[in-house]
């Protein structure tokens, strides 16, 4: 298999705080792709709708992911691609072993469930409500979804009875490259995740993975949220 160019091959667009960025990231360091060209962008200024980006694709989505001739730009699909481009080069996303390989899938795309019940549902909602449009009653429901969901991902890590390192097995996989940036996304904005033991275990495992560390998103280290932070009462009720 051809050894891909890193200097020539590959340019990323993409922007700080983006999750489905990170991921992307993340995945192209845990393959050892360090070297390759890219551009932050700005999406409060737009800049995803900037001519390049559009002549790669037409919706103007980052991340925005060219190798050689070819383009992509949903991090699911880039990492599957990736996975089948480099498969002696890095990490593996998916395991070998079947039973392992369906547990990777299925908490991958189980991870999604955090992005719709916290991201979209809550987060989003916040910051594209006006506070005198709010329905306090559907947030409130919302943040109460979003709380089960979390409480059921900690539930997981309890029931397989190690060390909670990683999200599946004892190696870092397609699993992680989902879920930690989500959760990672929450905690930003003031979720405390302490209350979750098991998953805060695994949270501050992974930040000091070199791939997650290394990529953290650059705004972050200055800002912060508290829009979630309240959801410790919804915690402490259970």
């Amino acid at each position: 298999m051809r050894k891909i160019s890193l200097k020539d091959d590959i340019y990323l667009y993409w922007a700080s705080g983006s999750i489905p960025c990170w991921r992307v990231q993340i995945a192209l360091s845990e393959k050892h792709i360090i070297d390759y060209k890219h551009q932050m962008i700005s999406l409060d200024q737009n800049e995803h709708k900037m001519k390049p980006i559009i002549d790669q694709n037409l919706r103007g989505q980052i991340p925005s992911l060219k190798i050689g001739n070819i383009v992509l730009n949903e991090s699911l699909a880039i990492c599957f691609y990736l996975e089948d481009l480099i498969k002696n080069q890095g990490i593996k996303f998916l395991p070998q072993d079947p039973y392992l390989r369906a547990q990777v899938l299925q908490c991958t795309f189980d991870s999604l469930r955090l992005q719709k019940f916290g991201s979209e549902n809550v987060i989003y909602y916040i910051w594209h409500t006006p506070p005198e449009r709010y329905n306090i009653d559907l947030l409130n429901k919302r943040k109460e979804i979003l709380v089960d969901e979390l409480i059921r991902w900690n539930n997981r890590f309890k029931q397989q009875n190690q060390e909670n390192l990683y999200a599946v097995g004892n190696l870092f996989t397609l699993a992680d490259i989902f879920l930690l940036p989500q959760l990672a996304f929450l905690v930003h904005c003031g979720y405390p995740i302490r209350l979750h033991e098991q998953l805060d275990s695994y949270y501050k495992h992974l930040c000091d993975r070199p791939s997650i560390h290394q990529s953290f998103p650059p705004h972050w280290l200055t800002t912060t949220s508290n829009i979630l932070t309240d959801c410790s009462n919804l915690i402490l009720k259970q």
